[in-house]
């Protein structure tokens, strides 16, 4: 460096020109990032002689163009001759100059990285790397040895701050990250992640999960009730902003995924895990919905029907007949659990929510509703065959029976109050073709009826007649006085505890 360097005094033409060619860097560092070649990274112009005189007298001297001298350079740091090009700017021949040029460079460099004082230079440089890699491991080493001790040496604040800090810093390095920056560092993350899972056995990966579980279990018990909130509701909005950016595909994707993850999950459960799970889960949502409103409530029955309607919509009616098999035989299961207690209860409530739902009904939804009803029983009754018809009707008049049984007299009275109003309503509802077809129906009934009563009493006659016909016994007899007393009493009684 700060040197003055003159041109090598020789016959050549007076056109040529001369460059002395150099580096910016030392020999040292210029040949490890070339891979232990020297090779000049920039041209520095040569001055003229001191002496004018001279000059111009070897200006004036002819020469001999293409003498074949080369000038060359010395240095302390390289003993060895090293070739200077010196271009000549001739029209003619200029891509064999370079490839000429390209040659010589080429063969310098392999000449100077062959001989031994380069070969020890290059592994005294290899050496040195690798011992300043090592090095750099090292302290990386005692780095993270320093920082968990430290960890460990601080106070539950000083590590709250130091997260806080942390933190911040992540935040800010994240806020200057463009969109590309930002889906880079998420892919490489992604990545370390699934390299270093890959790399765990079954136990650390247990381990793993345990220690997490711990860590959240930790964060969430010094949450206060707002800051539960606010993570909620920030999941929430992550959730739905992740699921709107989803194709259906994608959509199907995550639904079977999480389908066989709870399956897999429910599977390797115990009885005991599972009843936990189901009084937690039932916990949970009575303690979510005491908190909604009745606004809310009604929003999410409006939306829970609509994604049920949307569910049953898409079904085949294989499916649909597998889902009603499915739910008959629970809600059997279920019943058959229940004690007598427990099936009164049931009953009660169900009464309850239907007197209640009832009750808020407009005059439509209720015609609706019966409207709506009526189509289903009469879409139920069109698929059943006659022996099915023949049972539900014995299983009704059972039924019936059984209720007027056990009705008091003031309950039998308000029901045939309110059956006299329903036959008048329906009644007076009729179109006069439809109360002509119902009366020639009822005149038809009479006629069977009287037909039966006249066959009862021809049957009843033939057996008086009959010399064959015995008298039934003064046993037989006792025995049914007896038994209708015994439930004539037991009638009566019956009746007068429902008064009460």
């Amino acid at each position: 460096m700060n040197s003055t360097f003159e041109h090598a005094q020789s016959s050549i033409s007076s056109k040529t020109i001369y460059i002395f060619w150099s580096h910016t860097q030392s020999e040292i560092h210029a040949r490890r990032s070339n891979a232990g070649n020297w090779s000049p990274n920039h041209f520095v112009p040569l001055l003229l002689p001191s002496n004018e005189s001279q000059y111009q007298n070897s200006m004036t001297e002819p020469k001999a163009i293409g003498s074949g001298l080369t000038p060359t350079k010395s240095t302390t740091k390289n003993n060895i001759l090293t070739q200077v090009r010196i271009p000549e700017f001739n029209a003619e021949d200029d891509e064999t100059q370079q490839f000429q040029m390209s040659s010589t460079l080429s063969t310098v460099n392999q000449e100077i990285a062959t001989t031994p004082r380069t070969k020890r230079r290059l592994q005294v440089t290899e050496n040195y790397t690798n011992v300043e890699n090592t090095n750099m491991d090292r302290r990386r080493q005692k780095a993270r040895e320093s920082m968990a001790a430290k960890r460990a040496e601080a106070t539950p604040e000083e590590a709250k701050r130091q997260r806080t800090l942390a933190r911040e810093r992540s935040a800010a390095r994240r806020a200057a990250f463009t969109p590309e920056q930002a889906e880079r560092e998420r892919t490489l993350a992604r990545e370390r992640n699934a390299t270093r899972r890959a790399a765990l056995t079954s136990e650390q990966v247990e381990h793993e999960r345990t220690v997490a579980q711990e860590r959240s279990a930790a964060r969430r018990a010094a949450l206060t009730s707002e800051e539960i909130e606010e993570q909620q509701e920030q999941t929430r909005e992550k959730v739905a902003a992740w699921r709107a950016a989803l194709t259906p595909e994608q959509v199907e994707h995550e639904c079977a995924v999480a389908r066989d993850r709870s399956a897999a999950r429910r599977a390797a459960l115990t009885s005991e895990q599972v009843e936990h799970e189901r009084t937690v889960a039932r916990d949970r949502n009575a303690a979510r919905r005491a908190a909604l409103t009745s606004e809310e409530i009604e929003e999410q029955r409006e939306q829970t029907c609509e994604k049920v309607a949307a569910w049953r919509a898409a079904l085949t009616p294989e499916q649909v007949e597998h889902e009603r098999t499915v739910a008959q035989d629970r809600n059997a299961a279920r019943r058959a659990a229940l004690t007598l207690e427990q099936v009164e209860h049931e009953c009660t409530v169900a009464r309850d929510k239907s007197a209640a739902r009832r009750a808020a009904l407009t005059s439509e939804e209720i015609e609706k509703q019966r409207e709506q009803t009526r189509d289903e029983v009469a879409a139920w009754r069109a698929t059943l065959t006659p022996k099915e018809i023949q049972l539900q009707r014995t299983l009704a008049a059972e039924r019936t029976m059984s209720k007027r049984a056990t009705a008091s007299p003031k309950i039998a009275e308000e029901q045939r109050v309110v059956a006299r109003k329903k036959r008048a309503a329906r009644r007076a509802a009729y179109t006069s073709d439809e109360l002509e077809h119902h009366r020639a129906s009822a005149r038809q009934r009479m006629r069977l009826r009287k037909s039966g009563k006249h066959q009862q009493e021809t049957m009843k006659t033939k057996l008086q007649e009959s010399s064959d016909f015995e008298w039934p016994k003064p046993i037989d007899i006792e025995r049914t006085i007896a038994a209708l007393s015994s439930y004539i009493r037991l009638f009566i009684r019956q009746v007068q505890l429902n008064q009460l």
